[in-house]
């Protein structure tokens, strides 16, 4: 592409296409203002930079896929002997370990309004507080027993999750002064 060099400025001069843009490019040898140039573009830089381009929004893309997309589901149920009335609490987590979205929450509107918000939170966090609210829901009974559902496209890390999710129960336990037994079942996500 043909243009003036308008100002030079040591190893950039400042050129004035046919077009009207103004560029800057290194300066050729000899050159004086408003001597005509012409440049070429280096098809490589350009290319190269598409490439790079592209990779990044892939990269951004399928970062975000990976962060949005269940890797697992966590059932919580927990209910008292003397109490007819379930909570039941259905979380899907990413395989970060952060709650994207609660599938159900139990009918029991008082439950619900106990709960702090679980979105995005810790799967660890979000258990502990659903867990704990559950078993404070029934004041009259000494225990509460829960059935706990890991749903996991990896089974180590569903294991994993059942070690994690047993001693939160035993820190609710003691700090709540009542018993709460869990069932567990962990399966793998098809």
């Amino acid at each position: 592409m043909k243009g003036i060099i308008w100002k030079i400025e040591g190893q950039k001069s400042i050129v004035l296409f046919q077009n009207g843009d103004f560029r800057a490019v290194p300066t050729p040898p000899d050159a004086q203002t408003g001597m005509t140039v012409t440049v070429s573009y280096n098809r490589k830089r350009m290319v190269l930079f598409a490439a790079v381009l592209f990779a990044a929004v892939a990269a951004a893309v399928s970062g975000t896929v990976l962060y949005f997309s269940p890797a697992g589901y966590i059932d919580i149920i927990v209910y008292a002997q003397e109490d007819d009335r379930r909570i039941i609490v259905e979380f899907a987590a990413n395989r970060f370990d952060r709650i994207l979205e609660i599938r159900h929450f139990s009918t029991e509107s008082s439950f619900a309004e106990s709960l702090p918000p679980l979105k995005y939170k810790d799967i660890d966090e979000a258990c502990a507080d659903a867990l704990k609210a559950a078993s404070l829901f029934f004041p009259s009974a000494k225990e509460s027993q829960a059935r706990i559902q890991i749903t996991h496209r990896n089974i180590q890390r569903a294991q994993e999750l059942k070690t994690r999710f047993t001693r939160i129960i035993e820190s609710i336990e003691e700090m709540t002064g009542r018993r709460l037994l869990a069932a567990f079942k962990v399966e793998t996500l098809n």
